[in-house]
C-alpha cells in the first residue's frame, strides 16, 4: 500500500510543479533543502500518533493553511488590497 502513497506524492508534485512553471512561478525544478523540509517536520512534531483521527485533523488544518497562504500570496501578487469598511 505504501507504493500508492509514493506514486500519489510523485504525481501531485509533478503536476503542481508543471502548473507553477507554466504560470512563471518556478523554472521547472522543485527546490530541495533542509530548511524547506522544516513547513513537514512541523506537522510531525505535533506529537500526534500517525494514522489517528487527530493526525488526520492536523493534516487537514495544514492543507487549509497552505491553501489560504497560497491564495493570499497570489491575490497580493495581483495587487488586491484588503480594506475594512
Amino acid at each position: 500500500m505504501a507504493d500508492v502513497y509514493v506514486k500519489y506524492r510523485e504525481d501531485l508534485t509533478a503536476h503542481m510543479l508543471e502548473v507553477a512553471t507554466g504560470n512563471g512561478l518556478l523554472s521547472g525544478t522543485l527546490l530541495n533543502s533542509p530548511d524547506l523540509d522544516a513547513a513537514y517536520h512541523f506537522l510531525m512534531k505535533s506529537g500526534t500518533e500517525p494514522g489517528t483521527t487527530e493526525a488526520y485533523r492536523f493534516f487537514l488544518i495544514s492543507v487549509e493553511i497552505m491553501y489560504k497562504i497560497g491564495a493570499a500570496i497570489e491575490l497580493h501578487r495581483l495587487g488586491y488590497k484588503f480594506e475594512k469598511i
